[in-house]
């Protein structure tokens, strides 16, 4: 037996009396669940700490306070206020991105794509009389132009905006428009 288990099992015993709680002796039995401690079992013992009497401290006097007296300060023109979007940003010069040559060209083809699939829609839209429920139109865009879904959305929020065709939500038609028409890039 090694010195700290010596040094620990004497302390474990002394708590063990000071609390009442000795070890049971020959003939008597341990509580259900007790196991002998180990030295690989960490034993917890409480800490015994006596209470002191409780002290409870005078309510400190409450003293007025004198009125802060602040100097005048000098007449000042206000500074303009910063605009609203750069109030809690930085600025800090964007780097502009590199775009390879690659890149450049695949925006340009999807932009020239983007442009045919308008003029395709506003002409399949006059074939039609002017007037289309939704859904064929997405179907004619989604087989012809390759272009569903968001993509669709996307063109359909494009063709509004420019006044080239009116939604109405109620009945779920386009219609093209003069505008739409006479329309050409």
């Amino acid at each position: 037996m090694g010195l700290r288990s010596r040094v620990k099992d004497g302390l474990r015993g002394s708590v063990k009396r000071l609390l009442g709680r000795d070890t049971p002796g020959a003939g008597e039995t341990s509580p259900a669940g007790h196991m002998p401690a180990t030295a690989a079992t960490p034993v917890v013992a409480p800490a015994v700490v006596p209470a002191a009497p409780a002290v409870v401290p005078a309510a400190p006097a409450v003293v007025p306070a004198a009125p802060a007296v602040v100097p005048a300060a000098p007449a000042m023109v206000p500074a303009a206020p910063p605009p609203a979007a750069a109030a809690h940003t930085r600025a800090v010069p964007k780097p502009t991105p590199v775009v390879s040559d690659e890149e450049a060209e695949r925006k340009e083809k999807t932009r020239k794509h983007l442009l045919k699939t308008k003029q395709g829609m506003l002409r399949w839209l006059d074939q039609q009389g002017g007037q289309s429920p939704m859904g064929p139109m997405h179907d004619y865009c989604e087989r012809r132009f390759f272009v569903a879904h968001r993509g669709f959305s996307n063109l359909m929020e494009e063709l509004t905006e420019g006044g080239l065709v009116l939604y109405e939500g109620d009945s779920g038609t386009v219609t093209l428009t003069e505008a739409g028409r006479a329309w050409t890039p």
